[in-house]
């Protein structure tokens, strides 16, 4: 734990902040029923990236379409994880969540915790899932930089409404993961986050159908994917908002 603890000072989140995401990084390595998720993720990953290397030549010319459909499997795999691991961060700490309220942690310290604990980690392995994915299709340009800016985004407000969702009633009782996810906020996060992932592909379509309308003569520039861009952001924004609401909830909890 000695290199972890280096690795954890080098974060610019404040000691109190620290201190939350070392102690679950340290109980996340000491339980194997974590790991042997992760490597079920880690093969399931192994075998997209060796289908899209030996993507047949033939639809080489409809990449970008190809893209557009691997950035809304790519969705569904971010919004997977965050719910079991951004979801259950707070119930998943049992009766001792109480005791937070006796630590110098604030609610919103918490929170920003419990939030970058998940979507550091997931964030990096989308933006790289994605990138090695890209290079593997030839994807460049405009077209690469704004679907791995929509996986960073995807990442970021997946796990603050993961976050959120699982501080509404958190099940301090139970220790299964997937029970606590066979709840009214775990299903209503699935539909949100599923709908979060289709907006995100609507808006993602509109540059797509320009891009092969550019390759018959038609409009096909920077300005389309920026303007698209800039869609994406304004999409995730709200995950601020509910940022906010998760520290309510959480400090309306400890309350009690």
């Amino acid at each position: 734990s000695a290199w972890l603890l280096s690795a954890m000072r080098m974060v610019p989140a404040g000691k109190d902040v620290r201190a939350v995401i070392y102690r679950d990084v340290l109980v996340f390595f000491r339980s194997p029923a974590e790991w042997g998720q992760l490597f079920i993720l880690a093969a399931l990953v192994v075998i997209y990236l060796y289908n899209i290397r030996y993507m047949p030549s033939e639809i080489a010319p409809f990449r970008v379409a190809v893209t557009l459909l691997n950035f809304a499997t790519l969705c569904f795999v971010v919004a997977s994880v965050a719910a079991r691991f951004a979801f259950t961060s707070i119930g998943g700490e049992g009766k001792a969540f109480f005791t937070t309220k006796a630590l110098p942690v604030s609610p919103q310290r918490y929170v920003l915790a419990k939030f970058l604990f998940t979507a550091v980690p997931l964030t990096f392995c989308a933006a790289l899932v994605f990138f090695f994915a890209g290079r593997l299709i030839d994807i460049r340009g405009m077209p690469f930089a704004f679907f791995l800016t929509a996986s960073v985004a995807a990442s970021l407000f997946l796990s603050a409404l993961a976050v959120y969702m699982g501080s509404r009633s958190p099940l301090f009782d139970e220790r299964n993961p997937a029970k606590m996810l066979m709840t009214a906020e775990g299903l209503l996060y699935m539909f949100f986050s599923m709908a979060y992932a289709g907006l995100l592909v609507v808006l993602s379509a509109r540059p797509v159908y320009s891009h092969y309308l550019g390759m018959l003569g038609g409009e096909n520039g920077p300005r389309v994917w920026l303007t698209a861009t800039g869609r994406v952001i304004l999409a995730t924004l709200p995950a601020v908002l509910v940022f906010n609401l998760a520290v309510r909830r959480v400090a309306s909890t400890q309350q009690k």
